[in-house]
C-alpha cells in the first residue's frame, strides 16, 4: 500500500465543520479508529497541528496531550506531529519523559 511508503500530513485539530458533529473528525478518537484498522498498519502520518492544543467545545480533553501520549505507545513509530498551530502550544505537556 502506498500509504506505508509516502508520509501523509493530515488535519488533527478541531475541524470547525459545517455541522458541529464534524468538529471531532480530526481528533484522537477518529485517528485511533484509523490506526486500529489493520489495513492502515505502517501508514506514516504527520498530525498537522497535533491537536492544536485545544479541545472541542464541551470537552475537557486536550488533544495535543492525547496525541503526545499516543505517540509514546508501542506501534506508533510512524506517527508524527507538528505544532504549526503554535500560538498556545507551550501550555501543552508534550512528551514529558
Amino acid at each position: 500500500m502506498w500509504l506505508s511508503v509516502i508520509p501523509v500530513m493530515m488535519h488533527s485539530a478541531d475541524s470547525r465543520g459545517r455541522k458541529s458533529s464534524h468538529n471531532k473528525l480530526g481528533g484522537p478518537a477518529a485517528w485511533n479508529r484509523f490506526f486500529a484498522d489493520a489495513e492502515n498498519a505502517g501508514t506514516r502520518v504527520n498530525l498537522a497541528h497535533m491537536g492544536g492544543n485545544t479541545s472541542v467545545q464541551g470537552s475537557t480533553e486536550n488533544w495535543t496531550e492525547v496525541f503526545s501520549q499516543t505517540m509514546q505507545q508501542p506501534g506508533s513509530e510512524n506517527l508524527y506531529g507538528d505544532l504549526g498551530a503554535g500560538q498556545s502550544w507551550p501550555r501543552a505537556k508534550v512528551l514529558q519523559d
